[in-house]
C-alpha cells in the first residue's frame, strides 16, 4: 500500500508542471476568446449606429488615423495640449 502511495505521489509530482502549464494555456485561450467576443460586439454596435444614425456618430478606424504620429516636443509630455500631425504619406 505504501509503495502505491509513493508511486502515485511521484507521478503527480512529475506531471504537476505539465498540468500547471496546460491550465495556464487554457486560461489564456479563454481570455482571448472573451476579448474577441467583446471586439465583435463593439464592431456590431458601431455598424448598427452607422446604419441607424450615420457615420459621424459611429466609431471610425481608417488607415490615416492609425498612422498619426507626434512631431513636436510637447507630444507625450503630460500636458493637455498636444500637437499631433499626420505623416506626409497619410495625407497623400
Amino acid at each position: 500500500m505504501t509503495q502505491l502511495f509513493v508511486l502515485l505521489t511521484g507521478i503527480l509530482v512529475w506531471l504537476s508542471p505539465l498540468l500547471v502549464v496546460g491550465g495556464l494555456l487554457a486560461l489564456a485561450g479563454w481570455r482571448d476568446q472573451r476579448v474577441l467576443a467583446a471586439t465583435a460586439r463593439q464592431t456590431r454596435l458601431s455598424d448598427a449606429l452607422a446604419d441607424e444614425v450615420g457615420v459621424i456618430v459611429a466609431a471610425h478606424d481608417s488607415p490615416a488615423t492609425d498612422k498619426i504620429s507626434c512631431r513636436s516636443q510637447t507630444c507625450g509630455s503630460g500636458t493637455n495640449t498636444r500637437e499631433v500631425t499626420a505623416p506626409d504619406s497619410a495625407i497623400a
